[in-house]
């Protein structure tokens, strides 16, 4: 399982977390993946609409892709609602 931080910062964090294997050539396929928020997210709350895992031509990387909708609540009732998006490369170790 690789864990990659999205966003961080003093008292929570946003992260993806993707599994994968080995194939029978010995490249890696990510076959799931997920994202969440932990910390003091107190009053927020993070919804994630699609996450896109490719595979590259290097065998120890991933591109990912991650967008979601970050909302604010006071009461259960929603104050804002921010879209967030998240690219990047991916290193599996």
């Amino acid at each position: 399982m690789l864990h990659i931080d999205l966003e961080k910062t003093i008292v929570s964090k946003c992260d993806l977390c993707i599994k994968y294997v080995k194939d029978q050539q010995q490249s890696i396929v990510p076959i799931s993946a997920y994202s969440s928020a932990s910390g003091f997210i107190s009053g927020n709350n993070w919804k994630p609409l699609s996450i896109i895992i490719n595979r590259t031509k290097n065998n120890n990387r991933f591109e990912y892709y991650v967008d979601g909708i970050e909302e604010w609540k006071l009461l259960g009732i929603t104050l804002y609602a921010q879209l967030k998006e998240y690219k990047g490369v991916a290193l599996v170790k």
